[in-house]
């Protein structure tokens, strides 16, 4: 197997970082995003930026290009507890504008509810996730080159292998 550069978007959850670990496992190189109030690039492997500063996502796309890596493919997971569809946006703006070309994936949890019981409550992560499938069709329709996918996880279930073979594939 080839090694592969990842551009993974974190949150601060177990989650996040079993999706590093196991990418790794794979062989692969993880680069690593996380928020903070502003851009800064702490090493080639790891960036932080402000998830609602458009210029954040431009800087660390320009970086990126900058040093020819690349990448395979962008998995985003920043915020699956309380997505923002702006951060999103910013995200894919920068990528058009830098002519940038990878497969973007798109993490929620809980949004396709499979098997649920009538009386069990609809939760309110869940109701805000849903934007983020629809833009997810949205940027499949408008950025080709993007390769748009999304994959809900279960909540009650850590899927990080299926989530694993998903993206690898």
């Amino acid at each position: 197997i080839l090694s592969e550069n990842w551009l993974l978007f974190l949150s601060e959850n177990s989650l996040s970082q079993n999706l590093v670990t196991a990418i790794q496992s794979q062989g692969h190189n993880c680069i690593q995003v996380h928020t903070n109030d502003q851009y800064q690039q702490i090493d080639s492997q790891h960036y932080q930026l402000n998830p609602s500063q458009p210029e954040d996502y431009q800087q660390l796309i320009q970086a990126l290009t900058n040093t020819a890596l690349p990448i395979k493919g962008i998995v985003y997971l920043y915020d699956i507890e309380q997505p923002s569809t702006q951060a999103i946006l910013h995200l894919v703006q920068a990528l058009a504008q830098s002519r940038f070309s990878a497969d973007l994936w798109l993490v929620t949890q809980g949004v396709q509810i499979i098997n649920q019981q009538p009386t069990s409550p609809i939760q309110f992560s869940s109701t805000q996730q849903s934007t983020l499938w629809g833009l997810g069709r949205v940027i499949a329709l408008e950025h080709p080159e993007l390769n748009c996918r999304r994959i809900d996880l279960d909540p009650a279930t850590d899927e990080i292998d299926q989530l694993i073979q998903d993206i690898l594939s």
